[in-house]
């Protein structure tokens, strides 16, 4: 029991060498740990690229990233989308840039014969846009040569 009581005391005691390690490990677990914002940069430069491709219209852009979005979720398919905007451009002091209301939102999908399908879009919009579902429409997409 003796020797037990020793080993405890000898690794409880802290000298220079240990208190460093000790702080040095502390340290890189600490910048391990610090978001590195790697995800949040992709998502600006594909965002930014898209309004460079559309600089001219908000409207452009709005339908072009909702459409690209919805392109990737399960059921819907090939997509085509309308943004209606008011023609009044409204400034705030906390905005980078003049931003548009969005009247309504019409959306052509492949996947817009399925009611399940329909009500997600419609859920997402209302979700994005503070939409009330009347000014949403989801339709089934005609497909092309068909």
């Amino acid at each position: 029991m003796e020797w037990k009581k020793g080993t405890l005391q000898s690794l409880l005691r802290l000298n220079k060498e240990k208190l460093i390690f000790l702080f040095c490990s502390g340290m890189l677990l600490f910048v391990l740990a610090l978001p590195t914002g790697k995800g949040s940069e992709k998502m600006d430069v594909q965002v930014s690229d898209l309004k460079d491709e559309h600089e001219d219209s908000y409207e452009e852009f709005l339908e072009l990233r909702i459409r690209n979005i919805l392109r990737g979720v399960e059921g819907v398919g090939e997509v085509d989308v309308m943004v209606s905007l008011n023609g009044e451009t409204s400034v705030s002091m906390f905005d980078e840039e003049p931003t548009q209301e969005v009247l309504g939102i019409m959306i052509s999908a492949d996947g817009g014969g399925s009611s399940v399908v329909r009500a997600e879009i419609s859920e997402a919009m209302e979700a994005l846009f503070g939409l009330p579902s009347h000014k949403i429409k989801v339709l089934k997409r005609v497909k092309e040569g068909v």
